[in-house]
């Protein structure tokens, strides 16, 4: 397996009624291609992992996996397009600094 290929075209994803957390991306990322997502916090790194990972659905635009929109396929078809991702959460969260 080459890997798959991602591809935004003006993706906006919101969490709840404030600003969205991701406006109108447009973004491509080619199978086999390397790409760091950097960023600080509340930046929307983490929701833009879940949308490229068919784990989150856009509010506007499209999102597509190997030029398929996971949002088409059922819930098998969907499964079988998510399993060659992983998303590795952080946690637990680290634990608090300690003053000796």
């Amino acid at each position: 397996m080459t890997g798959l290929s991602f591809e935004c075209r003006s993706a906006t994803i919101r969490h709840g009624p404030a600003r969205p957390a991701i406006d109108a991306i447009d973004l491509r990322i080619e199978a086999g291609e390397h790409v760091a997502v950097i960023g600080p916090s509340g930046a929307g790194k983490s929701t833009l992992l879940a949308v490229l990972g068919a784990s989150l659905r856009p509010h506007a635009g499209e999102v597509l996996l190997d030029t398929r929109d996971p949002w088409q396929l059922g819930g098998r078809g969907l499964r079988m397009l998510r399993a060659p991702t992983c998303s590795a959460h952080r946690s637990p969260p680290l634990p608090p600094r300690r003053r000796w």
